[in-house]
């Protein structure tokens, strides 16, 4: 079946390609969890922020999946922490 081939194809070099956006600011992928994109829930790559132990999504949509995105959510949520451990949240 060369369709089913070339999607798995795909989701193989989406993945690796996700894997090294988020391995390159520190995280540690941990999976993808399907949305139902029908009822506005997109698909999510889950990340680990080893120095919070947090796990983070991050949705897949029309943008594009960014070293950039993915350092900026591992700041905000090591922001919110931050502040949360200071009594701010």
């Amino acid at each position: 079946m060369p369709n089913l081939h070339s999607y798995r194809e795909t989701t193989m070099l989406i993945l690796q390609l996700a894997k090294a956006a988020i391995c390159k600011p520190g995280g540690q992928f941990v999976g993808v969890q399907r949305g139902v994109p029908r009822t506005g829930n997109p698909n999510l790559v889950l990340f680990n922020d080893p120095m919070t132990g947090t796990t983070l999504p991050l949705a897949v949509n029309n943008k594009h999946f960014t070293v950039q995105r993915v350092q900026a959510k591992i700041e905000h949520s090591r922001h919110r922490l931050a502040e949360s451990r200071r009594g701010g949240y």
